[in-house]
């Protein structure tokens, strides 16, 4: 998409930010930044223009010789019991594994974080602990395996624009053909 954008309008320049969730989202709300993709979290996010772009199943990734490894399914009752690797407190998924979890009256016990899902993967097939990631991440991934949550959890990205505020033309041409094709 970015290639064919800047194919189209080459006077347009673009500066990608890669940062966490809620700094995106202040840089929307602030106006610094036009636009972004975002995991969809337990944050609110009032005042944005949302697009879901991909969404998927969470699941608990276990080295395959963890004794969980043996089953299909694990209750957060359970995952919660056991160490867990996440991501940084405020990305999205880590958002709504906390936010389900306190629903139920329940802590994760976080003892490792990492910034990327792959990053946590690959801790959790060191042995270091399980982590809670969308499901491609273990897919076809040797010494990991993925037991589906319960109650199901879901991972969820949209892309993000302020509803209020100035927009500019190269912006608004950028976000309608993001909105688009994704």
């Amino acid at each position: 998409m970015l290639s064919a954008f800047h194919r189209d309008h080459p006077a347009i320049s673009i500066t990608l930010t890669e940062a966490g969730c809620e700094e995106l989202v202040a840089g929307l709300r602030e106006g610094r930044l036009d636009g972004a993709i975002v995991a969809l979290g337990a944050q609110r996010l009032a005042g944005l223009g949302l697009q879901v772009i991909d969404d998927q199943p969470l699941v608990a990734a276990v080295a395959a010789d963890d004794l969980l490894a043996t089953r299909r399914t694990i209750t957060l009752q359970r995952l919660c019991e056991h160490t867990l690797i996440c991501l940084p407190t405020g990305s999205g998924v880590r958002s709504i594994l906390e936010s389900e979890c306190r629903s139920l009256g329940l802590s994760p016990n976080v003892a490792f974080e990492a910034s990327s899902p792959r990053a946590l993967v690959s801790l959790v097939e060191q042995g270091l602990g399980i982590a809670v990631v969308p499901a491609p991440y273990v897919r076809n991934r040797a010494g990991v395996l993925a037991l589906d949550i319960r109650p199901a959890l879901r991972g969820r990205l949209a892309l993000a624009w302020r509803l209020d505020g100035p927009v500019g033309p190269a912006a608004r041409a950028f976000l309608e053909r993001a909105r688009a094709v994704l």
